[in-house]
């Protein structure tokens, strides 16, 4: 969850299909659901070593982060979300 967004990671193939369920259970009229998958791009620091490329990459404790938490932060000038996902 990211404030008032939510963000949903799933393959591309299923986009499709979980927006058309989704549809059918919105009741408010504030909520808009977008596939925004052209937008961003991942990538994925495993192993031991992880949370030192990310401290020196993006200038903040990644350590810190519970499982399942996010980050928004800079690195390069370019705006990046780190998720801890384990």
């Amino acid at each position: 969850e990211r404030g008032e967004r939510l963000w949903i990671e799933t393959e591309a193939r299923l986009v499709p299909v979980l927006r058309d369920t989704f549809d059918k259970y919105l009741f408010a009229e504030k909520v808009q659901l977008a596939d925004r998958s052209e937008s961003y791009d991942q990538l994925r620091l495993l192993g031991p070593g992880a949370i030192d490329v990310l401290r020196d990459a993006a200038v903040v404790d990644v350590a810190s982060l519970t499982p399942i938490a996010s980050l928004e932060v800079s690195v390069a000038g370019i705006g990046v979300t780190i998720v801890r996902d384990d």
